[in-house]
């Protein structure tokens, strides 16, 4: 049996000429199955599949399990391609999940038959929408004299539109707003979020960024920690919230206090990790929304739902034959 991971990539730029290549990358087997030029780009719809060691557990309800380890190995693999076409073509890159997000192929007589007593496939019960909000600072109503090195630091968040810079950034602004290292953040970071009124921060979900950061900012540990824009895609939301917050509410800046001033309360926003959604009754606001896959690892092409599936790809979704 073969799980497949489908994604789509996406090139800035001119199109290129030729074919887009395939290609083999270590147990991956990566290929390109549709490509569309446009005026400003190129999308290129590809798989990257692997070989499974043994059939997949399947649930009571017939649903068949997705090997994480497999997953996990074909997403990197698909990341890496990516990576490699940038590279090769001069053009920045994005990479976006497509629908079927996976699917499975049978190899032998005995994953047909698996496949024929399946129904579907068991996604995680996680919610795939991060809603974002458009946070302003008055620095009119807000005293920002003590901190203007905390402001150039969001400013250059807000500037970006990579996932792995803007966490920098916020990491970056915890650190002097508590003028500790990131090895002993965590606490004085979490103590003063939790004083934010229901924004919902948890000493775990700081443990969790503070674990991150060296991933992000550091390449000199062993590759698998190396964190690029997929990991911390999800995250990033909520340490933006956090980030604006501490910059206008932390009353002695630069110091490991957790004491707080209330300079500014988000009317709208997010109450914990899951993305629940904070709104202010009587408040205007505008949300936006960044939908992701169903494993929470790319952010979701909504144009890229493929309706007409090769034969031998099996995504649970009854087809007509």
């Amino acid at each position: 049996m073969k799980l497949g991971r489908l994604v789509t990539v996406h090139f800035t730029g001119s199109p290129e000429e030729g074919a887009p290549f395939s290609m083999k990358m270590g147990e991956c087997d990566i290929e390109v199955v549709l490509r569309k030029s446009y005026d400003r780009g190129e999308l290129l719809c590809v798989t990257g599949m692997v070989s499974l060691p043994y059939l997949p557990k399947i649930t009571r309800e017939r649903l068949v399990v997705v090997p994480e380890k497999s997953r996990i190995l074909a997403e990197d693999c698909l990341s890496h391609y990516a990576h490699l076409c940038a590279l090769e073509r001069g053009q920045p890159v994005s990479i976006t999940s497509a629908t079927p997000s996976v699917f499975l192929r049978a190899e032998s007589e005995i994953d047909r038959q698996f496949l024929l007593n399946a129904v579907g496939i068991k996604y995680p019960a996680l919610n795939s929408g991060f809603p974002h909000a458009d946070y302003k600072l008055d620095f009119l109503k807000i005293d920002f004299g003590d901190r203007l090195d905390g402001v150039a630091l969001l400013a250059q968040a807000i500037k970006s539109d990579r996932p792995s810079a803007d966490f920098m950034a916020y990491m970056r602004l915890f650190e002097r707003a508590f003028s500790t290292a990131n090895g002993k953040l965590a606490e004085p970071l979490s103590l003063f979020l939790s004083g934010a009124k229901h924004q919902g921060y948890s000493r775990s979900e700081i443990d969790r960024w503070t674990g991150m950061r060296d991933g992000v900012s550091h390449a000199d540990r062993p590759r698998k920690s190396v964190l690029l824009d997929v990991d911390v895609a999800w995250v990033v939301g909520r340490a933006k919230q956090a980030a604006y917050d501490v910059l206008a509410n932390k009353l002695n800046w630069a110091t490991p206090s957790r004491a707080r001033r209330t300079s500014w309360v988000p009317v709208s926003g997010t109450t914990d990790p899951e993305a629940g959604l904070l709104a202010t009754q009587g408040e205007d606001f505008v949300i936006n929304m960044t939908l992701f896959d169903e494993f929470r690892r790319f952010p979701l092409n909504l144009n890229g739902n493929l309706t007409k599936l090769p034969q031998d790809w099996w995504d649970g979704r009854s087809r007509e034959n």
